[in-house]
């Protein structure tokens, strides 16, 4: 019987054969991420950041911000995501984000306008 292999293993090695992959580095993040390891996952997310300068990349890297407590950090890149117009998924975790400022208010408004 063949052994299963770790996939963040497989997908580093992946990621060692084809640095400028951004797609990859983001799934690679995505699956440190999922599996709490959010500090290697953010630098994937700022890797592929570098090569992708996209939405969808900021706000994984904004999530695995708030995953850590960074909120600060985090809420930054929400905001630049905004600056280029409404996004539900922004909205959402800006509504995370107030509501761990204690802000009930400005997170319920931030959810009315994503939903």
């Amino acid at each position: 019987m063949e052994s299963v292999s770790d996939p963040i293993e497989t997908l580093r090695q992946a990621v060692s054969l084809s640095p400028e992959n951004a797609p990859l580095r983001r799934h690679l993040g995505d699956l440190l991420s999922a599996a709490g390891r959010h500090e290697e996952a953010l630098e994937e997310y700022r890797e592929a950041l570098v090569l992708d300068p996209s939405d969808e990349l900021r706000l994984s890297l904004a999530r695995a911000f708030l995953s850590l407590g960074r909120t600060g950090e985090a809420a930054v890149l929400v905001d630049v995501v905004l600056e280029g117009g409404p996004s539900a998924a922004a909205l959402v975790l800006k509504s995370r984000l107030l509501l761990n400022e204690g802000n009930l208010d400005g997170a319920r408004d931030a959810y009315r306008q994503a939903v």
